[in-house]
């Protein structure tokens, strides 16, 4: 299999979710095709990227992608170059979970069916609950507070998964497109319909 410039440049290039829509089942069916041991090797990889930015103590503002440099307190090249490495190692965990993903139909081929509710609506809940987190931080340890972290994250996605939020952001979508295309099919059919 050579190499695909246009593949390569969309990944860099596209938000994810432009990648996932344009070349999604090319990615899962290659993710799927990984041998055991580089799922091994690559689970490991992504271990030691994720001690070593939680030893650099990295914060979470580099998480979500939006801060500017000087918000985050680093140089134009340092941030570039670290902004590059957190989304390479984004890409690549996304990859390996990928990989270990089941063929069969499922939980979490049901949460993928779903996960743009889950996409949009997680954002909330994390700004609800980020002041809370280092209290609990204070009050217990590292440990219990990790554990918080999972079982809220997990608490979340279930609730978003639940049909009603996904069948609710599509209803939603299709009124804001239709209100949208509406004077724009009004102004085709004016200057192209043929009148009578």
């Amino acid at each position: 299999m050579g190499y695909d410039f246009t593949f390569s440049r969309a990944v860099v290039f596209l938000p994810f979710f432009v990648v996932g829509a344009t070349h999604g089942q090319v990615i899962l069916r290659t993710a799927g095709r990984i041998a055991v041991q580089w799922k091994i090797a690559g689970v490991v990889a992504l271990a030691g990227a994720w001690l070593y930015l939680y030893y650099r103590d990295t914060r979470p503002g580099w998480l979500y992608g939006s801060f500017s440099f000087e918000r985050l307190d680093t140089q134009d090249p340092q941030g570039v170059l670290f902004r590059i490495g957190l989304l390479f190692i984004a890409s690549a965990a996304i990859f390996v979970f990928l990989s270990l993903m089941p063929d069969k139909d499922g939980m979490p081929a049901m949460l993928g069916r779903r996960s743009l509710a889950i996409y949009l609506m997680h954002g909330f809940v994390v700004l609800a609950i980020t002041p809370y987190l280092p209290l609990i931080l204070d009050q217990t340890n590292s440990i219990v507070a990790f554990v918080a972290a999972v079982l809220l994250t997990v608490l979340t996605v279930a609730l978003f998964a639940l049909p009603v939020f996904d069948q609710l952001i599509r209803w939603f979508s299709q009124f804001i497109v239709r209100q949208i295309s509406k004077p724009l099919v009004l102004a085709y059919q004016r200057l192209w319909e043929p009148r009578n």
